[in-house]
């Protein structure tokens, strides 16, 4: 059999009804992102007596483990953002006058009190020589950078254990064209409640961070009817943190104060990209409650004197928010 090209080897989706239950009629393969499968198996080496090398090894636990390399884009990020706020909590038609017909509002939320609503996919990935399928695919993380000239996005996912043998499908797979997000496209607010959020834009923010860790954990039972895990629980560690970079002016100076006091910030990420109909544009908000941690070390990169602030994520006792997010775009829902 000659050898076969990486570049033909693609990536479809597919919601589950049932986490972990296949699903793979009606896919998607989305632009903005793609991935690499990876098997991950912890196992237990034994040495009989009178042995230098292994005679026996036992399996313990067996999990597909996939690097996820995407890119900021509007289209792709109704998928990506379910590794950090879990499924969207709403997918509608945007509400305008006149009347929206293609453009979609997806809003999330991450709960500080209870677990979020876990979604989960079908993955399959390769061609129709060979595939292969991953079932109770999710998202695990998510990390957005943002600065002039320097976006990225960081994602990673994990499922069952792969899956080889099956059909790469050739029909019923609707493709989800990519809209990147420009750099220039980004904007920066922080103000001093919730309900304010969106009013004081910050003139001189260089670089803006915000992490969600990884999210879930497998819970393994005794089911040998279980091909991995049986079903993931929320992690009790997740980090949720983060990093803007400020001149050193005002503002800054202003933070600083912040800092010293203690006080919470809530600041908000948007990005408003080209139009989808009448006067709505793609757009991505970011909304997210935070305490600064420390004002780092001030640089002077690119011949300005800027100063960083490392913050984390905080449950807003008034509104009951610690981060949310508003998505708009032309897909109409994750299935």
């Amino acid at each position: 059999m000659p050898a076969r090209a990486i570049v033909n080897q693609g990536l479809v989706l597919q919601r589950e009804a049932t986490p972990g239950v296949p699903l793979v009629a009606a896919t998607k393969r989305v632009l903005g992102l793609r991935a690499m499968p990876a098997w991950s198996t912890e196992t237990t080496p034994f040495k009989a007596s009178g042995y230098k090398v292994n005679t026996s090894e036992t399996v313990e636990t067996e999990i597909g483990e996939h690097s996820v390399e995407p890119i900021q884009d509007y289209n792709a990020f109704l998928w990506l953002l379910t590794g950090g706020f879990g499924a969207p909590t709403a997918s509608a038609l945007v509400t305008a006058t006149p009347a929206a017909t293609t453009s979609y509002q997806h809003t999330y939320a991450l709960n500080p009190r209870a677990s979020d609503a876990l979604v989960t996919f079908t993955a399959m990935w390769g061609d129709t020589v060979q595939a292969l399928q991953m079932a109770h695919f999710f998202f695990q993380s998510l990390g957005i950078t943002i600065a002039r000239g320097d976006l990225s996005i960081d994602s990673s996912a994990k499922s069952y254990k792969p899956v080889t043998g099956v059909a790469f499908p050739t029909t019923g797979v609707t493709e989800i064209a990519s809209v990147p997000v420009a750099s220039r496209s980004w904007d920066v607010y922080a103000d001093d409640t919730w309900a304010a959020l969106g009013t004081t834009k910050m003139l001189e923010a260089y670089e803006g961070e915000v992490n969600f860790g990884d999210k879930y954990t497998p819970d393994y039972v005794l089911n040998s009817a279980k091909p991995s895990f049986d079903s993931v629980v929320e992690n009790e560690d997740t980090d949720y943190d983060g990093t803007l970079r400020l001149g050193f002016a005002a503002t800054a100076i202003g933070l600083i104060s912040t800092f010293n006091n203690g006080a919470l910030k809530f600041f908000r990420f948007v990005s408003t990209g080209p139009i989808i109909e009448g006067a709505i544009p793609y757009s991505l908000q970011i909304n997210f409650c935070a305490r600064i941690q420390s004002p780092g070390e001030i640089s002077g990169d690119g011949s300005v004197v800027s100063l960083p602030f490392d913050f984390t994520l905080m449950a807003d006792p008034t509104s009951g928010n610690a981060a949310t997010a508003v998505l708009v775009n032309k897909v109409a829902s994750l299935t």
